[in-house]
This record gives structure tokens, C-alpha cells and sequence, in this order.
């Protein structure tokens, strides 16, 4: 276990006193993503530069969790095949980015303020969604290698 471990693991000791709080951190996430993928696809959402592309790439650690559970990728280690059979989550992150780059950028929209919120936000849910699936290769998580 190296040192970003070891920090994560004593943040997840002192945050998470409950089953249910557990159940929160490895799934909230995920079903954060779920959510917005929903929003961003009404019309609420228009004003949003590039949102069917970060649309897709809100959905993208969902995808990536469903396959990887379906053949068995996850509590296997970090090894190479298995990283990059995983790496597609980290292509979640370009649409999301490219769009809050567009969205500072321009001048005109609308709604600037609330489509930068919600570009952070979707960020922030990406960013916590490959974390629970960069620990979930880990062999010790979670007591998975007893």
C-alpha cells in the first residue's frame, strides 16, 4: 500500500463509521453519474457547451463498472492488462473538462453561472467514481484479500 493509500484509507476510518456510510462512499458516486447523465440530457440543460458529449462521459464510469464487475476485473490487483482495461474512466474527464474550458470562456450564455456549477459538480462525481474504482483493484480492499 503507498502513502496516497494509506492517506484515503485513515480519511475513509475517520469519515466512515457506518455500514451505511460505506455503502454511501462506494456507491454515491455511481449513482451520482446515473443522475446526471439523466439531467444533462433535458432540456434544462441546453445551455450546457457540448452536453451530449459530456453526457456520454458522465456515463462513462457507470459503463466502466458495470463491464468491470461483469468479467471480473475488480479485487484482481493493479496489474497492467487490468489498469487498461480500466483506463477508458479517465476518458470521462476530457468532455467534462473541455466543456467547463468552453463554458468560462464564453461571454453570451445565458445561464453562465449554473452551467460552470454543474460542470464542476459532474468533475467532482467523475473524480469520486475513479477513485472507489481505483481502490476496488486494490487486493487488500476492503478486506478482500482475506
Amino acid at each position: 500500500m503507498n502513502s496516497f493509500e494509506k492517506a484515503v484509507y485513515a480519511i475513509l476510518d475517520a469519515c466512515i463509521s457506518s455500514d451505511a456510510g460505506l455503502v454511501i462512499f462506494l456507491l454515491g458516486g455511481f449513482v451520482l453519474c446515473g443522475i446526471f447523465f439523466i439531467l444533462f440530457l433535458l432540456p434544462w440543460f441546453r445551455d450546457i457547451p457540448y452536453r451530449f458529449y459530456v453526457a456520454a462521459g458522465v456515463a462513462l464510469p457507470v459503463i466502466v463498472l458495470i463491464y468491470a464487475q461483469v468479467f471480473g476485473l475488480l479485487v484482481r490487483g493493479r496489474k497492467v492488462g487490468i489498469m487498461l482495461v480500466l483506463s477508458p474512466v479517465i476518458l470521462a474527464f476530457l468532455p467534462s473538462t473541455i466543456s467547463l474550458v468552453s463554458a468560462i470562456r464564453q461571454n453570451s450564455m445565458r445561464r453562465r453561472l449554473f452551467a460552470i456549477v454543474a460542470l464542476i459538480a459532474t468533475l467532482f462525481i467523475q473524480a469520486w467514481a475513479t477513485l472507489v474504482l481505483w481502490l476496488a483493484t486494490n487486493y487488500g480492499f476492503m478486506g478482500a484479500s482475506c
